[in-house]
């Protein structure tokens, strides 16, 4: 299983950390690709790629099987069904990650529908969700959806928004560079 999980990463946090270490332990033989969004994504507040990147970087450096992907971020922004479409010519078995929380928001995305019946999703669980009310929201859509369950509740608006403590809800590599680069200080 080749796990696909794009975002903007605006910082990456330890609960994105920790969705991949549990990715990874689904099945021995996986790997994880992170897209980061590129620049021409337009989200109020979205630091530079190259920065986004880096963090990636620093916050996976000691993880086998995974890989970041810079496609998002060379190319004009298309979409997850593009994204995707694009690695399944390189790799097989793809399933696209995202947290329950998205799913209120997937009948905005460019291609949805296509998107929900040719990519099995895996859906990470949040704030105490029910995979019932996820199906609700899809209901009449063709989907194939697997479940996690996830309750971290660290969001990268709250270290944005520099809430306290929000030292650690990061690697402390991230945080370093986010220090050291003068970043979401505005």
């Amino acid at each position: 299983m080749v796990y696909v999980y794009g975002g903007s990463f605006n910082p990456p946090t330890i609960a994105h950390k920790k969705i991949i270490e549990i990715l990874l332990m689904q099945h021995p033989e996986s790997k994880v690709i992170i897209i980061p969004v590129g620049d021409d994504y337009k989200k109020h507040g979205l630091i530079e790629a190259n920065h986004r990147l880096k963090m990636l970087e620093l916050m996976v450096s000691n993880m086998n099987r995974v890989i970041i992907s810079h496609l998002e971020i060379d190319h004009p922004y298309q979409g997850t069904l593009a994204s995707l479409d694009a690695l399944s010519k390189t790799y097989k078995d793809l399933a696209y990650v995202i947290g329950s929380d998205q799913l209120s928001k997937i009948h905005t995305w460019i291609n949805y529908e296509t998107l929900l019946k040719t990519y099995p999703f895996v859906i990470m669980m949040r704030n105490h969700m029910h995979p019932d009310d996820a199906e609700f929201m899809v209901k009449g859509l063709d989907h194939d959806f697997y479940y996690i369950p996830f309750d971290q509740p660290v969001t990268s608006t709250d270290i944005r928004m520099k809430k306290s403590g929000f030292e650690k809800l990061l690697d402390v590599r991230v945080l370093a560079y986010i220090k050291d680069n003068h970043l979401y200080e505005g």
